[in-house]
């Protein structure tokens, strides 16, 4: 694991994403809107949803809003990414009433369902950073968790570099942060309600779509 503290100086708002896809055709990214923590968002149905104030302590947390990201592979190695409003330093913190923050990959082997058939993590408890791979493809808790030691954190960077061996068959995947209120749910059984929400996620790409999927490279 290397993780790098620079010592200096997340459900969205419609996020006015961006997609684009490399050349070479093995990089897929998105971009999206700064500041669109803690407002008035519009969801599929175009209804407006207000979760918490402005002036929120989440709100405030630039950490939780992503501003771009993006998944690569080049061979069996897949290397996914995201840039955050505000670095990580040695001087963040949770925000107030937030036990843990996560900011995950989600990976599809079809679109025809609603939860993911793997996660990848980068969790931080305010003190230590950690990452994992979960893998629900059994459809039933417990699922498998593996601890992945291949991240790092720079300022506003975010990576985490793996096999595709350990995801075959992966075809669409977004990305999201979440705040954990109170104790955590573990990885390998089902999110538990009311003690969890997202922030910022990727904003739908195709109205006609469930999720807002990215497609692999």
């Amino acid at each position: 694991m290397k993780v790098a503290l620079t010592i200096a100086s997340t459900i969205v708002t419609l996020l006015m994403l961006a997609v684009s896809v490399s050349a070479g055709g093995n990089t897929v990214s998105f971009t999206d809107r700064q500041g669109d923590l803690g407002k008035t968002w519009y969801g599929m149905d175009g209804d407006p949803v207000s979760w918490w104030s402005g002036d929120s302590a989440i709100s405030g947390a630039g950490y939780l809003d992503i501003r771009s990201g993006w998944v690569a592979v080049k061979g069996d190695v897949l290397t996914m990414g995201l840039v955050v409003d505000s670095p990580l330093t040695a001087d963040s913190a949770l925000p107030d009433g937030v036990s843990q923050v996560r900011w995950v990959w989600f990976f599809y082997l079809n679109t025809e369902h609603f939860w993911a058939d793997y996660g990848v993590f980068i969790l931080w408890d305010g003190a230590q950073f950690s990452a994992s791979l979960m893998d629900r493809t059994s459809g039933s808790p417990p699922f498998a968790v593996a601890a992945l030691d291949t991240f790092t954190i720079d300022g506003q960077i975010l990576t985490v570099t793996m096999s595709m061996a350990k995801m075959p068959g992966v075809v669409v995947w977004f990305s999201e942060t979440m705040v954990m209120h109170g104790s955590p749910w573990p990885l390998d059984q089902w999110p538990s309600s009311g003690a969890w929400h997202a922030p910022d996620l990727t904003d739908w790409i195709d109205l006609s779509m469930d999720l807002p999927w990215l497609p692999m490279p």
